[in-house]
């Protein structure tokens, strides 16, 4: 059991660390395939399974190897013809820009697909929107791709993690990073920056903060205390009040007319008249 890397992208919005997590193991997985002779074509989130591993419950598997290719080791002119001139596999919005042109791919290709799904998981949506799929093609081939300060105004993202975008996308397979592994070494230099440059998002506190924080922080925990030591007085006073209304109830029940034992009396004697 698991869930599509789609049908999370859909439900929830990924903070950065947690896209670089997945990103890692796609790019694990690449590696792995590359290494083996083989080029996926068609990376993109339907094809990407979270599960639970070994505590791990974003563990990213690549599958649908549908549209692999095999890299022939022993021809290397082969190894970079994997796609006939003229035809094109793989998905539209996740196509490389020598996919979208029918010309030959290579490794590089899963990691131009691969940089595009990272994009989408830290801006929240796909690269490039268009009317129909030559459109998305032609985007590929020839637009510029956006930023991610461009994609997501509202956040920020290290250098480091720019940088990794701008070349995943390049539209020159030779501008790319040079391998799976390579590109694995640059997602671990970016969770560091991102760790580093957000303290809170699962790094250790920063330490020899400036004495402006510091006092705003004594600021803030004396503010607390001051709002819990009014909530403790509202509360004693509640209290308080609840014990007199309960002794008050208490002394008028021992007090008032027993009315109710009074009728029965009455009743009793042949008086109902008066028990009314």
């Amino acid at each position: 059991p698991g869930m599509l890397l789609r049908t999370a992208l859909d439900t929830t919005p990924f903070v950065s660390v947690r896209a670089l997590h997945v990103a890692r193991h796609l790019a694990a997985g690449l590696a792995h395939a590359h290494k083996a002779g083989i080029v996926h074509r068609d990376v993109k989130p339907e094809n990407v399974m979270l599960v639970q591993h070994e505590g791990d419950a974003d563990f990213a598997k690549l599958f649908d190897f549908g549209l692999v290719k095999l890299i022939e080791a022993a021809e290397p002119a082969a190894a970079a013809n994997l796609t006939t001139v003229g035809q094109r596999f793989g998905t539209p919005s996740y196509m490389s820009p020598e996919q979208a042109l029918g010309r030959p791919v290579d490794a590089r290709t899963d990691l131009y697909s691969l940089t595009v799904v990272l994009y989408e998981m830290l801006v929240g949506r796909p690269l490039f929107v268009a009317d129909d799929e030559e459109g998305l093609l032609v985007m590929h081939a020839a637009k510029a791709p956006p930023s991610l300060a461009e994609g997501a105004r509202e956040r920020s993202f290290p250098p480091a993690l720019e940088e990794l975008v701008r070349r995943g996308l390049s539209k020159k397979p030779e501008q790319r990073p040079a391998s799976a592994d390579e590109y694995l070494a640059a997602l671990d230099a970016c969770t560091g920056a991102l760790t580093a440059a957000s303290p809170g998002s699962g790094s250790a506190p920063a330490t020899g903060a400036s004495p402006s924080r510091a006092r705003a922080g004594r600021f803030g925990a004396a503010r607390g205390w001051s709002r819990r030591l009014r909530s403790q007085r509202v509360l004693a006073f509640v209290g308080a009040a609840l014990l007199v209304a309960a002794g008050a109830f208490s002394l008028y029940r021992a007090l008032r007319p027993d009315y109710a034992g009074h009728a029965r009396v009455l009743l009793a004697g042949g008086r109902p008249q008066e028990a009314a």
